[in-house]
């Protein structure tokens, strides 16, 4: 196994076509391609150690704000859906209060992402094209550098897993973060790894439960009256269930891929095969 050239190339190509002709009023599904992309290039910038040079520092700042910006806009659709979707019988204009909360804050998220993209677009394109054409290079080449520094920072996000604390909703979406890294990084060898998996259905399950903690938090400022709502109480539920569920898939994940040591874990050989994988 080794590094997958469009794994590798393919987001800086994509995003960089994206850039040039993003409306101004984006789809949710084009905002998701925009906020996915950036990721996996950050990981890319990471795994070889470019985010701390010249070219790769200058693109990780102007795609950084584009992350950002899409991913507010991406969570207010998000939001919005869950929302949309609640069985509310009673308290009707609590549910409609909450709609038009969550549709001003993707107006607001939208309006700053178009003034991001349109301030990025040149500079960023320019950056992506250069680093995308640098990097198909040195990939060519058989940059055996490259490769090495991506296994060893997938070696240590793993461990960083491995010693993670006892998961709980203090440290969930941290965690969640580090296993999104580890997996942008270890997708750039093309294999499909059953511990892609097993950390895809943590991470999503993770992310499901963060987004029901956040529509919480914003439904309790847009609701207004005192004592129980059908609304809030619907919504505090579903935050509980996917609570449980999320701190299910953190914990089998590390079950599955890491070791008991005491009172933490240490890395699996199944982990460590897939690492090393990309430096192969």
């Amino acid at each position: 196994m080794a590094l997958d050239q469009k794994e590798v190339t393919g987001p800086f190509a994509k995003l960089r076509k994206q850039l040039g002709k993003l409306p101004r009023r984006p789809s949710p599904g084009e905002v998701h391609k925009l906020r996915t992309r950036t990721r996996r290039i950050e990981a890319v910038l990471q795994a070889f150690r470019l985010s701390d040079r010249t070219k790769g520092g200058e693109l990780l700042e102007h795609i950084s704000g584009l992350r950002k910006g899409a991913g507010k806009v991406r969570d207010m659709d998000v939001l919005t859906g869950f929302a949309a979707s609640l069985p509310v019988h009673q308290h009707r204009e609590c549910l409609v209060a909450l709609l038009e909360q969550l549709g001003l804050r993707r107006a607001e998220a939208a309006r700053r992402l178009h003034k991001t993209v349109r301030g990025a677009r040149k500079p960023a394109r320019h950056a992506l094209q250069r680093c995308c054409r640098r990097i198909g290079r040195e990939l060519k080449s058989g940059n055996s550098e490259w490769a090495s520094d991506a296994a060893a920072v997938a070696l240590q996000l793993s461990g960083e897993l491995a010693n993670w604390p006892k998961p709980t909703a203090a440290n969930l979406h941290e965690f969640r973060l580090k296993t999104k890294q580890l997996r942008y990084t270890l997708k750039l060898s093309g294999d499909k790894a059953p511990l892609l998996s097993f950390s895809g259905e943590a991470k999503d399950r993770i992310g499901e439960w963060h987004d029901w903690h956040e529509l919480a938090a914003i439904a309790r400022k847009a609701i207004g009256h005192g004592g129980r709502c059908e609304v809030l109480d619907l919504i505090q539920s579903g935050e509980k269930k996917r609570l449980e569920r999320a701190l299910w898939a953190a914990n089998r994940l590390r079950a599955q891929y890491f070791k008991p040591q005491g009172r933490g874990y240490k890395l699996g050989p199944r982990v460590i095969k897939v690492t090393a994988g990309l430096a192969a």
